[in-house]
């Protein structure tokens, strides 16, 4: 009976990702029916920018959930997913912002020093 619950899981993950932005990933479902995690943690994603995979995992408590409560978690899942990928976008434009800021700076440095 779960595994088909999680096929229906793995399907609705399917067709809503599109609306998060999530299109052109992959969708990895780890079902951890069994997995009591201590601080009540019910699903948990991971991202995977190279392989443009998600991976979401759905342990013990999210089984004993009504399917309306599990349908909102499946979608908050998504959306910590396109949150993570946005942060991770954002942290590349930082970096390649600062790399050119320092080479500007250290050519102005250099100007000085050196008179060039």
């Amino acid at each position: 009976m779960k595994q088909n619950k999680n096929k229906t899981y793995f399907k609705f993950l399917e067709e809503h990702k599109r609306l998060v932005g999530l299109s052109d990933w992959s969708i990895i479902l780890v079902p951890e029916p069994k997995l009591d995690i201590e601080d009540g943690t019910i699903a948990n994603t991971g991202v995977d920018e190279m392989e443009q995979e998600i991976t979401i995992t759905l342990y013990k408590p999210f089984y004993s959930k009504t399917t309306s409560q599990r349908i909102n978690i499946l979608m908050h899942e998504l959306i910590h997913s396109r949150i993570a990928i946005f942060n991770g976008e954002v942290r590349r434009t930082q970096l390649h912002h600062e790399e050119k800021l320092t080479n500007d700076l250290t050519r102005g440095f250099e100007r000085i020093k050196y008179g060039k």
